[in-house]
């Protein structure tokens, strides 16, 4: 989980665990569901993802397995194949390393990708924390492209300080509401035949706001292994890495030099490739491995990720109604869901950080996250088990 930065950007919320960062910590945030939205926590246990939400009281939610387990297998990557980058990189395999945190639904990605262009981390933490806060919102949660086309870019700019990036993420709303962009069939061709990768790169690059890097980034979060979208961390671990030259006038040399070295040694998995070498620079500059949860490498390694096991039935851990949490407005309702993740035993770890390279954030959250850890403890046994295929 931990694995990417914008699994750091609001409103996303980490909460490392206490004695095992692999098996334990919070993941929260809000997301959209039929009415609004609803918080939602998910935890691993044992190798099982837990899943739970918390509703408004008197809103129902009609399918809860199609509102939040479908947006949480796209976070994770539940379902992509990692086994190729695997046989590539034996210490990825080791680590079970290969899929990279990603937003909900392509829209937050590409929004992020926009905030993210020719600005410091912070300034990116700072855009996305307004963009939750600062447009009304339910539940904080990242505006729909209908919540951000109410306001004019001046306006945008202004609540969210998003500067000259307010017109492009208002223009690219404003297709989304008109029904002239589909980004969920865009990231369906990124994946598909070379006809469709061809389009789906093209209608990328034709977004308003979107260079090279942007382009190169929303590939990868939309699925595609083989993009590398470089910057300057790139030609800063290669000279840190490679003894490559910090010149500015050679950035693009050495950015050269980087693409060439992983299209020879792993392709179609550059992205996965450039990124754990870069991840594990952050580590090594941190002194301790980043928590990780572990999941199969191949989807069919386990009967839960197979496409062939099908869906297995409803069942009740427990006849008893749960109880609504004292002092807190709402109800609680929690779902185990089987995306069962046990393969192999990792090495045990000693990272709890939250995310690389932004103590400010951890220490904002930091009473944030004592309360997240207190509301879990007390969290009452789940009250239905899902399992879920890859159908």
């Amino acid at each position: 989980l931990v694995s990417y930065g914008h699994v750091a950007l609001a409103p996303n919320s980490w909460a490392p665990g206490d004695s095992d960062p692999d098996d334990g910590g919070v993941f929260s945030r809000p997301l959209r569901c039929h009415e609004g939205a609803a918080i939602v926590r998910v935890r691993q246990r044992d190798g099982t993802l837990l899943i739970e939400w918390t509703d408004e009281p008197g809103v129902r939610q009609p399918d809860p397995e199609k509102n939040f387990v479908s947006q949480i297998r796209r976070c994770l990557r539940i379902d992509e194949d990692v086994s190729g980058f695997h046989d590539l990189c034996p210490d990825a395999r080791r680590r079970r390393w290969g899929r990279t945190y990603r937003s909900p639904t392509p829209w937050e990605d590409v929004v992020r990708t926009i905030t993210n262009c020719n600005m410091q981390w912070p300034g990116t933490c700072d855009m996305n924390r307004k963009l939750c806060s600062a447009l009304g919102t339910p539940r904080g949660a990242f505006p729909t492209p209908a919540e951000v086309a109410r306001f004019g870019s001046d306006d945008l700019a202004g609540r969210c300080r998003l500067g000259y990036r307010a017109k492009w993420i208002r223009a690219i709303a404003d297709l989304v509401v008109g029904g002239a962009l589909d980004l969920e069939s865009i990231e369906r061709g990124v994946c598909g035949t070379p006809e469709e990768r061809k389009d789906a790169e093209r209608r990328i690059r034709d977004l308003p706001g979107v260079g090279p890097f942007a382009q190169a980034n929303i590939l990868q979060l939309f699925g595609r292994t083989d993009a590398l979208p470089f910057d300057t961390e790139t030609c800063r671990l290669w000279a840190e890495k490679h003894g490559a030259s910090t010149d500015k006038k050679l950035r693009r040399s050495v950015m050269r030099e980087a693409e060439a070295y992983y299209r020879a040694r792993y392709p179609g998995h550059e992205w996965q490739a450039y990124w754990f070498d870069l991840w594990r620079n952050y580590e090594d500059r941190r002194g301790a491995e980043g928590p990780r949860w572990t999941i199969p490498s191949r989807p069919g390694e386990e009967s839960a990720l197979s496409s062939k096991a099908g869906k297995v039935g409803l069942q009740k851990e427990s006849r008893k109604k749960p109880r609504p949490e004292s002092g807190k407005r709402g109800r609680k309702r929690a779902a185990l869901t089987s995306l069962s993740t046990r393969a192999e035993t990792p090495e045990k770890v000693t990272n709890n950080s939250t995310e690389v390279g932004e103590k400010r954030r951890n220490d904002d959250n930091s009473r944030l996250i004592r309360s997240l850890r207190r509301r879990n403890r007390d969290c009452k046994t789940p009250s239905k088990l899902f399992s879920v295929s890859t159908m």
